[in-house]
């Protein structure tokens, strides 16, 4: 018998002689008294934390080697919120769960035994595994695996633009609504951002010398694809300030008013010494640079990545983004996207990081209105372009990057115009629990429809609905849910 806390099995410190869990966790009502009536009136149950309690025994070979094992465990079980615990007697099943009360041991020489209580502030077992499944009809049946209703991942991926999408069981209320439907007698579609600029990185084909277009420094150096997957140095060259190599490209035709987004890395090591920057900079058809998106470590003290969004040249410029963040170290090891955007006289520019499960996290937003319309100038062309400064040492290679850039061309809707909420390629996820709504890792919660209800689904069978059926592959996913 054992459980395993943190990932981290109770065998590597103790026996654990007993485990004592309830059937339910404590359950207490609220009554209502009713005059010239026997008994009360049940108004709802209330479900309290589950505890779980161990009794455990731990044997060492002297007192000083029990006196070490007793801070390795106070160490392992520690923990200021709740963390997941399995029972080895319930595989397959896990609580969220703090070590909770006294923790005494009698000792005896050599020999400690206690008890252990976990308090279960979510009283609810569940899944440690997801169930998914991939939707094939609407409506489909699907069978919830448990026996307390689960909250469902619903994840689409597009195959053709869409200004609607929604998904309902047979009752009124459970309905999630996205964007808008289009009336054929009255309205017309529109996609507002149709992507003109895509380069995954995998080539420097087609890729032109950037000019002098870094500032305060010098192009040197050469450009390389590493992995076939991203655009860094195989050589920086050498000079005083910001030195680099860079390339640029041209859009097929300038657009006025766009969308640029850039995935890059800035990771420095532990040597604070390490100096460099990555760019993406945009340019007009005079190769003007009209503005600029950079991950940047400048100091030689600390580690310090900072994001550098803006407007204009160097000498004439706007900050939407000059910093690192909420706090010194915010964006260190930095990988994510950077998004700069023109719509009409306002800009707005975006920095995320993006995370392993593809969302995106430790976001930055900012806009500024152009009342002077001081920057009006279309974007013709894009320049990419890595640095290291004067002789300080650089990440490597493989930590100094740009791995994507798209550019979209945006407008505005009339009157009698739909926006389309998704495109080909795209993904939305609607997470029931945490009410996220994710456009390709991105909040998205602007299209969600106020009727809406993040439905939970009872265990069983469930029917549900979805239109336009054809529009994307669906799947949905949950984890089992158990009183």
């Amino acid at each position: 018998m054992s459980f395993l806390y943190k990932g981290i099995s109770s065998e590597n410190y103790m026996v654990v002689e007993k485990i004592t869990r309830s059937i339910l966790p404590p359950l207490s009502h609220t009554v209502v008294d009713v005059p010239s009536r026997p008994g009360v009136f049940h108004q709802k149950t209330v479900v309290g934390a589950r505890t779980i309690t161990a009794q455990i025994r731990i044997r060492q070979n002297n007192v000083m080697d029990l006196n070490a094992m007793i801070r390795a465990i106070a160490q392992w079980l520690y923990s200021e919120s709740p963390q997941k615990l399995s029972l080895t007697k319930e595989p397959g099943r896990c609580y969220l769960a703090v070590l909770s009360g006294d923790t005494d041991l009698d000792e005896i020489v050599t020999v400690g035994k206690g008890e252990l209580t976990f308090l279960c502030t979510d009283p609810i077992a569940y899944d440690e595994v997801e169930t998914l499944m991939t939707i094939t009809d609407s409506p489909q049946t699907v069978e919830i695996e448990g026996t307390a209703p689960t909250f469902p991942i619903i994840k689409a991926t597009f195959n053709q633009d869409t200004t609607y999408f929604a998904y309902f069981t047979a009752y009124e209320n459970e309905q999630v609504i996205l964007g808008e439907a289009v009336d054929e007698e009255t309205q017309t579609s529109k996609n507002t951002m149709v992507r003109v600029f895509h380069d995954p990185m995998q080539t420097t084909t087609g890729w032109a010398a950037g000019g002098n277009v870094i500032d305060n420094g010098t192009v040197t150096g050469t450009m390389a694809v590493g992995g076939s997957e991203y655009f860094t140095y195989s050589s920086l060259g050498s000079g005083s300030n910001w030195h680099g190599p860079a390339l640029k490209k041209s859009l097929t035709t300038p657009i006025d008013n766009f969308r640029v987004e850039a995935w890059m890395k800035l990771k420095t090591s532990k040597n604070v010494k390490e100096q460099a920057r990555v760019e993406v900079i945009l340019l007009d058809v005079n190769s003007n640079v009209i503005g600029k998106l950079s991950m940047r470590d400048s100091y030689t003290t600390k580690r310090g990545v900072k994001a550098v969004l803006r407007i204009g040249p160097d000498d004439n410029a706007y900050y939407l983004i000059n910093g690192e963040g909420k706090k010194s170290g915010y964006w260190n090891d930095f990988y994510g996207k950077l998004r700069l955007e023109k719509k009409g006289k306002w800009w707005y520019a975006y920095v995320g990081v993006l995370e392993p499960n593809g969302k995106y996290t430790k976001t930055w937003n900012a806009k500024y209105y152009d009342k002077s319309n001081k920057w009006t100038a279309d974007l013709a062309q894009v320049v990419v372009t890595v640095n290291g400064y004067g002789t300080s040492p650089v990440p490597t290679p493989d930590n100094l990057f740009v791995s994507s850039i798209q550019i979209f061309s945006t407008s505005t809707l009339a009157t009698q115009e739909v926006p389309v909420i998704a495109s080909a390629g795209d993904v939305i996820e609607i997470n029931h629990l945490t009410k996220e709504v994710l456009l390709n890792g991105e909040d998205y919660r602007e299209v969600l429809d106020p009727s809406s209800n993040l439905f939970a689904l009872s265990n069983g069978a469930t029917d549900l609905g979805f239109e336009p059926f054809d529009a994307a592959a669906i799947e949905l996913s949950y984890q089992g849910r158990w009183k």
